[in-house]
């Protein structure tokens, strides 16, 4: 059990981006987040899990849908992120095109890429 006090709510909302509503429905569908409950009955979240949150949202930012990750250990969350993460020395050539369309704010021609 983590020793930091839990974080409600409203701070987890704020922290990861994630809506009340989400953690609600992702609690029930996916069986996670798992919170506790504080003294009032009120959700309290351990800083365990709003890290695992934060990287989950992050995933999903970057094309992951929450069905598939979501009840994903932290192992396989952070594998995501590494092997979801652009490389430079992957594709060079295509990094430094990538650049260049950010670079001159080409909007349509960066949708087009």
């Amino acid at each position: 059990m983590d020793t930091e006090t839990p974080a409600g709510i409203g701070a987890v909302e704020r922290d990861t981006g994630l809506s009340k509503d989400t953690l609600r429905i992702w609690e029930r569908r996916y069986g996670f987040p798992r919170p506790v409950r504080d003294l009032h009955g009120e959700r309290a979240y351990p800083r365990s899990q709003v890290a695992r949150l934060t990287l989950i949202k992050r995933l999903i930012d970057a094309g992951h849908r929450p069905g598939k990750i979501v009840a994903s250990d932290l192992d396989e969350l952070e594998r995501l992120a590494l092997v979801g993460t652009p490389s430079v020395h992957a594709d060079p050539a295509g990094y430094a095109e990538f650049m260049a369309l950010l670079r001159s704010h080409d909007g349509e021609r960066l949708r087009q890429w």
